[in-house]
């Protein structure tokens, strides 16, 4: 129970002095006393509002989590970070990331590559785009010979140029419908039926 929960608790009970357990990020536990009938009802809300936004965040600050150790170690390459804690802020410093032949499954973690305009991560094992959806400044994916049946995720990268998806497994073309800045697609080898979404597409050169 953090504080939050503990004041809370003690706002509803009778007048009197009021013991709250505070634990701190070193592991350390503290007592502190309070005395309810100096708590207005006002003050007591803002003091709960307060220790909430403690709570949340109890560890400090956030380390990037890689569930996929082939992707870790092709990140830390990138950012020349063999083995220190990797943050959200590092990750801002990579534009490019060239990954083939690398057996990646999972590329969460990329989500913070807010920077990121070019990633070729072709020939690997990745099913999921789900990280790549807020990454838009992107403006080359190159993803072919991987086992992508979901393409949704791209339809926010407006700003894609260039886009290679051969050798997927994907049947749904609906989400490139609205990438108006493409230049360059390759689809090939996957089990679309309609091509229609890609009409407005007026940009595309082959």
């Amino acid at each position: 129970m953090g504080w939050a929960q503990l004041l809370l608790r003690h706002l509803h009970s009778p007048p009197g002095d009021a013991r709250v357990l505070e634990v701190h990020q070193d592991g350390a536990a503290e007592v502190t006393l309070i005395n309810i009938t100096r708590i207005s009802a006002l003050t007591g809300l803002a003091l709960v509002l307060a220790f909430s936004a403690c709570d949340k965040n109890p560890t400090g600050p956030k380390v990037v989590n890689f569930p996929d150790p082939n992707f870790e170690a092709l990140i830390r390459e990138a950012l020349d970070m063999p083995a220190e804690e990797i943050m959200p802020e590092d990750m801002l410093g990579i534009t490019e990331l060239d990954g083939f032949y690398n057996e990646i499954t999972d590329i969460t973690g990329i989500e913070y590559c807010d920077s990121l305009r070019y990633l070729a991560l072709s020939c690997n094992q990745i099913t999921n785009l789900a990280p790549l959806a807020g990454l838009i400044n992107l403006k080359t994916l190159r993803l072919n010979s991987n086992r992508i049946a979901d393409i949704s995720p791209l339809s926010s990268l407006i700003r894609l140029e260039a886009i290679e998806l051969g050798s997927n497994q994907f049947t749904n073309l609906a989400a490139l419908g609205g990438l108006i800045n493409l230049k360059r697609l390759t689809l090939n080898r996957n089990q679309f039926a309609d091509i229609s979404p890609l009409s407005g597409l007026i940009n595309l050169k082959n």
